[in-house]
Order: structure tokens, then C-alpha cells, then sequence
């Protein structure tokens, strides 16, 4: 704990942590689009920080800072490419303030390609202010950084980026020390429009929320599936993307089932229903963040889960 620092600007607030005396990894929404952020050590010292090195597209962000004192730790970094399902792993923060940091255990569920970038999935669901906080393995070793939380049908988790992606912009920040002093508020100096930082995270989400959703798409394939051959099925139009979306067609002839059937049915329509809302909610809230309708589209055909009612 002694190497997470609490990262706030006027507008947000998250954690980071130190991989040198002089620098800071987060995530590049808990930036907020800011040059000059206010740091604080567990100690409770404050340092203004600068971010060096962003990108909105990986989610990351390095901050520079006049040196901490020895007694803060600097975590040691692992490798992502080398991470397994099932691992287990330790994802630290600040929920709120300095009385409230935050350590969850958990297990690797998932390694998955969220629109162009790889993400670590976990069962370690943050915690608001979690995000930009590190992943670690059980050596201690940093392996991602906590950066978004998804809703799945029974359970929640995390998404991190992989640590790996962070070690090219870490070579570019030299290891010399910034002369910015220590402050109690941060100067802040906008780095990019909000609109580009609030699209990124929201695009994130959205990629998550799909991912989250697919997942109860694929168990439906099959429980449709085996519907199909007891309930000897035939009358499924072509062309959809998933047998079963057919069920979102009142017309359709898939809603006449044999009577001994109609329990299995119901069931099925209940799921189909549950992931329709599921994608309209994602929509909706992607469409709040200004997220491209082609990047949305994009995502949704990746899982197989492109239906035109749920882009309008």
C-alpha cells in the first residue's frame, strides 16, 4: 500500500501508483484531460504532478512528480504476456480518501480483445475511485492497472489494461526530476478536449458491457440449441446473426412451440429478453458519451451481437 498514491483534479479522483521515485502510473480518464494533477502519498504528502505521457486510446497515463521519499514504495513490475486464466491476483486503491484504501483478491476470468486492445477480466470488481490502482500477482508484481468495472448477469468483476502496454511509454519519460513544487492544489491545464476523454471511457464501457453480455449470448446458443432438437424446431427464418433473435420478432413462428414445450420456450424468451435490455442500456449509455455509432457497430459484430433494433 505504501506505493499507491490518490490522484484527484477539479473533476475526478482515482488511484495510481509509483514505478519510480519521480513517476506515476494511472489510468488517462483519471486525468481527466488535465496537465497538472494533485498526488498524495499515503503519508499524506501532496505533490503536484504532470502528466508526461497519456494515451486516451490504452487508457494510460504517467505522471511525473518531484521525488516521493525512500519510504514509499515503488512496485516492481511483472509481465501481462505471461498470465494465465485462474491466477490469482490483488487489485489495490483509494475508494475515497486516505482512511479508505482498498484491497481485493480475486482470480483471473478472462484475457480478452476489448475493440483493438487486449484487457485482463477479473473477478476483483472496483470500487468507485478504484480505477488507474494496480493489478498484482501473488509475487507482489504489478500485472495491470484497475481501469473500468462491468455488470454480468450473476456476478461483477474488473477490466485492467495489461501491464505490458505500459512499458513502452514508461521508456519515453526520462528519469530526470521535475523542480514543480509541492502544493496543495494541482494547476489545471486542459490536455485534451473532455468531449475525446468522456468518448474514450465511454467507448470502454461499452466494449465491456458487450463483452459482459456475450457472455450470456453464448450460454443461450446452446440452451436454444437443445431446445431446438427436443422440441424439434424447424420453422427458423435465415439470417440472423443468432438463431434465437428471431424471438424478438412478434410475428415470428418461433413463439409457437408444442405444448410440452412451452415452459422451455418461456425460458428462453426470458433470456433473450434479458440480453436485448442488457444491449439497449449499453446503447444508450454509449450514446450519452458521444461514442461512435461505427465503433459501436464494430463491437456488437465482433460478438456476434448486431441486431438493428438496439442502434436506434
Amino acid at each position: 500500500m505504501p506505493g499507491i498514491v490518490m490522484i484527484q483534479t477539479e473533476k475526478t479522483r482515482g488511484s495510481g501508483f509509483l514505478v519510480r521515485p519521480d513517476l506515476v502510473v494511472t489510468n488517462a480518464h483519471v486525468t481527466a484531460g488535465y496537465l497538472f494533477v494533485t498526488v498524495t502519498s499515503m503519508t499524506g504528502v501532496k505533490m503536484q504532478g504532470r502528466v508526461a505521457q497519456f494515451s486516451d486510446e490504452h487508457d494510460i497515463a504517467l505522471i511525473q512528480v518531484g521525488r516521493f521519499s525512500p519510504t514509499d514504495a515503488q512496485l516492481p513490475l511483472g509481465e501481462s504476456s505471461a498470465l494465465r486464466l485462474g491466477q490469482g491476483i490483488v487489485a489495490l486503491g483509494w475508494a475515497q480518501s486516505l482512511e479508505q484504501h482498498t484491497v481485493t483478491r480475486g482470480v483471473i476470468t478472462g484475457l480478452r480483445q476489448v475493440g483493438t486492445r487486449p484487457m485482463i477480466q477479473t473477478d476483483a470488481a472496483p470500487h468507485p475511485g478504484d480505477s488507474g490502482g494496480p493489478v498484482l500477482d501473488r509475487t507482489g508484481q504489478v500485472v495491470g492497472i484497475t481501469t473500468i468495472r462491468f455488470e454480468g448477469a450473476s456476478s461483477s468483476g474488473g477490466l485492467a489494461v495489461p501491464i505490458d502496454d505500459v512499458k513502452p511509454f514508461m521508456e519515453r519519460v526520462s528519469a530526470s526530476v521535475l523542480t514543480i513544487p509541492r502544493s496543495n492544489a494541482a494547476t489545471v491545464v486542459p490536455r485534451t478536449p473532455d468531449a475525446a476523454v468522456e468518448r474514450s471511457a465511454g467507448l470502454q464501457r461499452y466494449a465491456a458491457d458487450v463483452a459482459s453480455i456475450a457472455t450470456r449470448a453464448d450460454s443461450l446458443d446452446g440452451a436454444w440449441g437443445r431446445y431446438r432438437v427436443l422440441c424439434k424446431i424447424t420453422s427458423v427464418a435465415p439470417g440472423q446473426t443468432r438463431e434465437w433473435f428471431g424471438l424478438y420478432d412478434p410475428a415470428s413462428p418461433l413463439h409457437r412451440a408444442p405444448e410440452n414445450c412451452a415452459t422451455l420456450l418461456n425460458d428462453l424468451q426470458r433470456q433473450a429478453d434479458s440480453v436485448r435490455a442488457g444491449m439497449i442500456a449499453a446503447g444508450e449509455m454509449a450514446r450519452h458519451a458521444d461514442v461512435y455509432p461505427g465503433n459501436r457497430r464494430e463491437i456488437r459484430q465482433r460478438y456476434r451481437l448486431d441486431f438493428p433494433d438496439w442502434d436506434r
